[in-house]
């Protein structure tokens, strides 16, 4: 990625200290992201797959009747490349088989944003390089050493962030039980890889 560190370094020249990017098409390249700056901080935020779902679909929901009211958005979405949700959703595909899965549920429903979410979320588990932190949504918004740790991670003065606030979503409970088992026995996988005390953690750093 030589093109990209030029633009991170071209950016920084003008006098900033850190390079933020949040881009949802980083999933698919970490390895190569770390490659290109072996310094950075990456951080892979993760949430109750329920929860997580529920909000996709809602937001889907809410894109898709944008859209209709004014066919622009679509458009707009769809130069800029942001297929997430709406009318012209386009969810990544990791494998053909994967990809068949996704496609043959239903964008309204919960489940095909569940089967997006283990599907994602395998694939991070499986591509991201040494040094990836996968940080638990839930315990971020509820416990303040969770930001600590991730502040130190990034180099930040942690009493520069606001306090997260957890967003209230309640689960579609009629979400397929095999698929649900799956992606809450990936859920706590994840979890296991949060440190057990992260101020112990940050002192260490």
């Amino acid at each position: 990625m030589p093109l990209v560190g030029a633009y991170v370094r071209a950016v920084l020249a003008s006098g900033g200290q850190r390079y933020l990017s949040k881009n949802n098409n980083n999933v698919l390249r970490l390895p190569a992201l770390r490659r290109a700056f072996p310094k950075a901080a990456i951080l892979v935020p993760f949430r109750e797959p329920l929860a997580h779902a529920a909000s996709l679909q809602r937001q889907h929901r809410r894109f898709v009747a944008m859209q209709g009211r004014d066919p622009f958005v679509r458009d707009y979405m769809t130069w800029l490349g942001h297929h997430e949700f709406g009318r012209d959703h386009r969810p990544f595909v990791f494998d053909a088989e994967g990809g068949a899965r996704i496609a043959a549920r239903d964008p309204d429903g919960i489940d095909h944003w569940l089967e997006l979410w283990v599907q994602t979320y395998t694939w991070l588990e499986r591509t991201a390089p040494p040094g990836t932190v996968f940080v638990p949504y839930e315990r971020l918004c509820r416990d303040p050493a969770v930001w600590r740790y991730v502040a130190a991670l990034a180099g930040i003065d942690p009493s520069a962030g606001a306090p997260f606030v957890e967003a209230a979503v309640a689960p579609d409970v009629n979400a397929d039980r095999d698929l649900a088992a799956k992606a809450a026995a990936l859920h706590h996988r994840l979890l296991e890889r949060w440190p057990a005390a992260p101020d112990k953690a940050v002192s260490a750093a």
